[in-house]
This record gives C-alpha cells, structure tokens and sequence, in this order.
C-alpha cells in the first residue's frame, strides 16, 4: 500500500492482497487520510483480495469522511473485488462518486 497526498484529494493505492496485517497499516493511513479534510481516492486497480478487516477499514473511512463532508472516491473495481463486496453486502463501496479529472 502507498499514499500519495494531493492539494485536493488523498490516494490510498493498494495492490495485491490486503489481508489482515495490511489492513492495521490500511488503518493508519485511513485515519490520517480522514483527518485531513479531503476527499480520499481509493485506487485499489491493482489489488487481487480484499481481507474482511480492510473491507471494515474501507466501510469506517467512508462514514468518517462523510461526516466531514468529504467523500471518498473510487476508481475501477477489479472483478474479483467488485465479487468480494457483493457477497459481503458492500457492493455500494464500489460504485462510489466518479473520479473527478483532478484527482484520476
């Protein structure tokens, strides 16, 4: 996982699998992201498994950010995500706002 922060936005990248001892560092980076005061860009294009906790993680950030106002963006789902989330009820965290061209 990286993040790269922007003048508008935050971009937490993930990539490959983030099973649970990833989704302690998805955590930190999520609660930083959230506190910023911008909107939070998920580009998860690369990542192959979605453990149960980031899928929590993921849930928590977009609630906090709502409550701020912010929102958090994501860009295309791979198949295998977007399946993981529809078994897991969360089919919604992947047809989130589109990504405006500042922040794609």
């Amino acid at each position: 996982m990286s993040v790269r922060r922007g003048k508008r936005a935050t971009r937490l990248i993930l990539t490959g699998h983030v099973s649970l001892d990833r989704a302690v560092e998805l955590h930190g980076a999520a609660s930083k992201a959230a506190k910023a005061g911008r909107d939070v860009v998920l580009d998860w294009s690369q990542a192959e498994h979605l453990s149960a906790a980031a899928l929590q993680v993921l849930l928590a950030l977009r609630a906090a950010l709502a409550a701020r106002g912010r929102k958090l963006l994501v860009n295309e789902t791979p198949a295998p995500l977007l399946r993981a989330l529809e078994v897991a009820g969360a089919a919604e965290l992947a047809a989130g706002p589109e990504l405006p061209s500042e922040v794609n």
